[in-house]
């Protein structure tokens, strides 16, 4: 005020001006160093966790319709579609509704700086494919079907989805589409019976099977398979850097990425992860030296890995290499309705695809900025092929199966509808 009055000398940072209207004075005080005085950077960072933790309590619905009840329809279609999984919850695609009868699915895929996105893309092609089915569940209740087509021309990919007046019943798993969410926790060891192992095997596509690991000695092989992709993926810096970004520890429902609580890590554990994470030097000492990843695994791997019904893995019948995309965004609408059914049944799913993704780049000759990488990715390669006994392109949907024993308090939500439209120029993302 008294600067913008023009009245008296303000003395600059590090000085502070602080005026007390009870007394009517105005105080100077100086601080050494300014904002970057050791005390100082303390308090700073006491009034934003406070700050972050009252936000975090603030009185908010996570899964609250993102647009108005009297939205078009395709909006209110589109609004319930965006809540399907997809890897990190990158949330990979973007919309331009063309007409009222018809939209554009735009699939963002950056080549190269995303280790678990295999096989060029692969997780993209079957999160597209979970995105469908989620529209076409939600488009059932409004009284349409859709049908859609790949147009593989487009760079990276582009899904032209058109929606049809049909005389359809509207689907059963639609409640279930917002409240279906990851829980890396231990389940219960209750197993599942033969009816549930059947309604879940029913989702399956054509040419399709389930593996299901049951016994304690099954899970304890897929629990050392998961063990040995956490120990390599936590010391590579490959890894580290999708971490970083994927990661999120401001806040238990992340409308991007992961909340830091919902991976399964004890608080503890996830504050040594936020120091760690900030840097990939940090992590090298801590995870590689001082045995950080085996700690983690402990609780990521082996307690969640026997405690649960089952491992599973949904596979092609056939194992014959390479399959056109079309197949693998297919194979993702069955993946979603197997999830959703699993989800509907009180079940609750974990994937466990770093196994399956260290496989395919030690088959594929992926290189790594390490040799050790290179190594161990082989030797991880080689246990899975006795697990599975088939190839990595033959595996859809590795994870884990079981009754939650609490509900999940922190978990990834979604981006609102409004920041998933975009510009079809903006859409192209490789790295030039």
């Amino acid at each position: 005020m008294k600067i913008l009055l023009k009245r008296g000398r303000i003395k600059p940072a590090p000085f502070v001006h602080q005026y007390d209207p009870y007394q009517q004075r105005l105080r100077t005080t100086w601080t050494a160093g300014g904002n970057a005085n050791p005390w100082r950077r303390v308090k700073i960072e006491l009034a934003r966790h406070w700050i972050e933790k009252l936000i975090a309590k603030g009185p908010q619905n996570h899964l609250a319709d993102s647009v108005a009840a009297d939205a078009p329809r395709l909006h209110q279609i589109l609004d319930q579609a965006r809540w399907a999984p997809s890897g990190d919850n990158e949330q990979p695609w973007r919309f331009e509704i063309l007409d009222d009868t018809s939209l554009r699915i735009h699939l963002i895929y950056h080549p190269g700086s995303n280790f678990y996105e295999y096989a060029h893309g692969r997780p993209i092609l079957l999160a597209a494919g979970g995105l469908l089915e989620t529209m076409r569940i939600a488009a059932s209740h409004h009284g349409l079907s859709i049908k859609w087509t790949l147009d593989e021309s487009a760079n990276p990919w582009s899904i032209h989805v058109t929606f049809h007046e049909a005389d359809v019943s509207p689907d059963r798993l639609m409640p279930f589409i917002k409240s279906r969410t990851v829980d890396r926790r231990p389940y219960r060891k209750i197993g599942l019976d033969a009816k549930e192992m059947a309604r879940l095997e029913q989702t399956l596509l054509k040419g399709g099977r389930i593996i299901w690991f049951q016994s304690p000695k099954a899970r304890w092989a897929m629990t050392r398979l998961n063990m040995k992709a956490t120990l390599l993926r936590l010391t590579i810096p490959e890894a580290h850097r999708v971490h970083q970004k994927a990661v999120n520890f401001s806040t238990d429902h992340s409308p991007w990425g992961m909340p830091a609580q919902s991976v399964g890590l004890d608080p503890l554990t996830v504050r040594l992860m936020r120091w760690a994470n900030a840097k990939w030097s940090r992590t090298k000492i801590l995870n590689r030296l001082l045995g950080g990843a085996w700690a983690a695994s402990l609780q990521l791997d082996i307690l969640p890995g026997m405690n649960c019904a089952a491992h599973f893995a949904l596979c092609w019948d056939q194992d014959t290499g390479a399959r056109p995309d079309q197949d693998w965004i297919m194979a993702g609408q069955h993946m979603q309705r197997f999830w959703l059914t699993a989800h509907a049944m009180g079940l609750s799913i974990q994937p466990s695809y770093a196994p399956l993704i260290f496989t395919h780049g030690a088959s594929h000759e992926q290189r790594w900025s390490e040799s050790r990488t290179d190594i161990k990715a082989k030797a991880i390669g080689q246990f899975f092929d006795s697990v599975m006994a088939c190839s990595s392109d033959a595996v859809i949907f590795p994870g884990r199966i079981g009754r939650s024993r609490r509900p999940v308090a922190s978990r990834s939500v979604r981006q609102p509808l409004s920041s998933l439209f975009t510009e079809k120029a903006s859409l192209f993302t490789e790295k030039e």
